[in-house]
């Protein structure tokens, strides 16, 4: 995927999930819940901070597994 498309993809799908993960503990304001939140935006930081910041090369050689 081009840089520019995963620019514009990844901030669209962080905002819809904010939106619904609030829309969510509104309705259901469960002790588990807060717990799980933090670790998805964790996840989604991490696979977004992966693929937006590493260079081709590396990207190349983590696929062959060198």
């Amino acid at each position: 995927m081009k840089s520019a498309l995963k620019l514009i993809l990844y901030p669209v799908i962080v905002v819809s999930l904010i939106i619904f993960f609030a829309q969510l503990f509104k309705t259901h304001p469960e002790v588990q819940l807060s717990f799980l939140l933090p670790g998805i935006f964790i996840f989604l930081y991490s696979k977004i901070r992966d693929e937006v910041y590493v260079s081709l090369p590396v990207r190349l050689r983590m696929a062959r597994g060198r």
